[in-house]
């Protein structure tokens, strides 16, 4: 992989990482409201919260599988070993 195709895959890397670092984050925040808000706030609370973080779930995985695509066409294919060596 040279090096413009590397960074590219670090800044990938580095929005997926927030991607799902924000997806944690919304269901913690789901699970927090359906314990500690109050009780006219608590079940719209908890019903969007529970909304968000699918649709941000969604949107995680789309990016994932394209990501991971990218990564499978940049990527520099292993070598492969001579079976022969691996015997002796």
């Amino acid at each position: 992989m040279d090096t413009e195709t590397m960074a590219q895959w670090r800044w990938k890397f580095y929005r997926l990482a927030l991607h799902l670092n924000v997806v944690v984050l919304c269901i913690a925040l789901t699970v927090l409201a359906g314990i500690v808000a109050p009780d006219p706030y608590r079940i719209p609370a908890v019903v969007i919260l529970i909304a968000l973080s699918i649709y941000l779930g969604y949107t995680f995985f789309r990016n994932y599988h394209a990501t991971k695509a990218w990564l499978d066409a940049h990527a520099t294919p292993k070598k492969q070993k001579d079976p022969e060596q691996n015997q002796a």
